[in-house]
């Protein structure tokens, strides 16, 4: 066991009076010592956890990048349509786990205060565009339509490439997973005074509304729901959540039952990070 407080001193020499503000000082000194203890080894803690984590993953992830690689080797040479099937399944539930591993290590970068932006000059169009791309050839297989309206007023402006395309791959991956056949997916950019302005939307279900409220936070699931639309189950949209406020912005969702859902978010053309950032 270990002192984690000082609730006070106390002591008596002979007939002279304690001298209580000197008493108060000395406690204040001693507890803000154990308190700067404290802060120090969490820390410690977490730097360690966070190394920890990241071997981890890249332990996991090597036999699983062989799995990725193989399995891709053996899609441009089988012909059977429905072994290919299966060993396209093989690949698809890997780059889901890789994901996954990703997510966490990220996830656990951000508690920590460990993750730092890279950010860069570019146009957030482009990486919209790019981004829907990834998600054209399920959209097509499940007859989804994907539509883009991108306002070529959104001026170039620095932000981190890769945080951004995991933003918008986890918000059009949620779409076109609850979108039924023959729905649509709009994304939508648009130039503000000093600000830009993306919208995901979707003629899916709809979000229960028991969910909304925590749909941001992570590891949530709407109990008892008997939809199948339980988007907030897990980091993706957590991330979202997180790596848009790292860029000064905010996210939000707006659904209605049987219509469908509209993610939306907003980037700062200039945004200075706190001093206190991780570095």
């Amino acid at each position: 066991e270990r002192c984690t407080h000082v609730l006070g001193i106390y002591g008596h020499h002979g007939d002279h009076p304690i001298d209580e503000e000197r008493v108060a000082a000395t406690t204040h000194l001693l507890a803000d010592a154990i308190n700067g203890s404290s802060a120090k080894e969490l820390r410690q803690r977490q730097e360690s956890e966070v190394e920890f984590l990241a071997g981890l993953g890249h332990e996991l992830k090597t036999p699983l990048n062989a799995i990725i690689g193989f399995a891709s080797l053996l899609e441009r040479q089988i012909r059977d349509e429905e072994l290919l099937e299966e060993v396209e399944m093989i690949t698809m539930s890997s780059q889901k786990l890789l994901a996954l591993i990703d997510d966490l290590i990220d996830s656990y970068k951000i508690q920590a205060g460990k993750l730092v932006l890279h950010r860069e000059h570019y146009n957030l169009n482009e990486i919209l565009a790019n981004s829907v791309e990834t998600i054209r050839v399920i959209a097509d297989e499940r007859n989804i339509h994907v539509r883009t309206f991108l306002d070529t007023n959104i001026p170039d402006f620095d932000f981190d490439v890769k945080r951004l395309q995991q933003v918008m791959v986890n918000l059009l991956g949620n779409a076109v997973k609850f979108v039924p056949s023959g729905g649509e997916i709009i994304v939508r950019s648009n130039a503000e005074s000093d600000m830009a302005r993306v919208q995901v939307a979707d003629t899916g279900e709809g979000i229960p509304p028991e969910v909304v409220p925590y749909i941001f936070e992570r590891y949530k699931q709407a109990e008892g729901s008997e939809s199948r639309d339980v988007r907030s189950a897990g980091l993706g949209l957590a991330l979202c959540r997180d790596f848009v406020e790292m860029h000064g912005g905010q996210i939000t969702v707006t659904s209605e039952r049987k219509k469908g859902s509209c993610f939306e978010f907003t980037l700062p053309f200039h945004y200075e990070e706190p001093v206190d950032a991780a570095s």
